[in-house]
């Protein structure tokens, strides 16, 4: 049995919209692909990394998210997330209805990770590449593609040892 989780996992567990229930639903690669097709398709909605939103070019509109009516709308921004995995990083937990703290910041986001099998030898490529990415200077990176670094959240890259 092979566990997926990607996108269409994020909308089940925070939206409760069930793969059973997207009959009719159409699939684009890519974020303009997706971005393009909402611009043009009144009553089409989708989901996009947030610097294909936030550059704009495209007219779309964002939806702004609450938990539950007693909490808070937020738009997205990189501010909006940062509170949201700030307080995340404060209460870690992978279920809906224990998230007390998903009431703070946008929450339809979700942390990227990458995966490997085994640990990366000493040295490698990959070992480079991953010390690259969590270094200061990889995350200024991230940052400046618009994406929110662990630096924005509070998160301090740090050396590390794979062993």
């Amino acid at each position: 049995m092979r566990a997926v989780r990607g996108l269409g996992g994020e909308f089940e567990e925070y939206f409760g919209i069930k793969r059973i229930d997207w009959t009719g639903v159409e699939v684009k690669d890519g974020n303009p692909a997706m971005l393009t097709a909402v611009a043009n398709s009144p009553g089409y909605f989708g989901y996009v990394a947030l610097p294909y939103y936030l550059k704009g070019g495209v007219s779309v509109k964002a939806v702004n998210v609450a938990y539950n009516e007693s909490y808070d709308y937020y738009s997205p921004s990189v501010e909006s997330i940062v509170m949201w995995a700030r307080s995340w990083a404060e209460n870690p937990t992978p279920w809906p209805e224990q998230l007390g703290y998903i009431g703070k910041g946008y929450f339809a986001c979700r942390f990227i990770y990458y995966v490997t099998n085994g640990y990366p030898s000493l040295d490698s490529l990959v070992d480079k590449y991953l010390s690259f990415v969590l270094s200061s200077e990889g995350q200024g990176v991230v940052k400046s593609v618009g994406y929110v670094s662990l630096l924005d959240v509070g998160f301090m890259p740090m050396p590390f040892e794979w062993n």
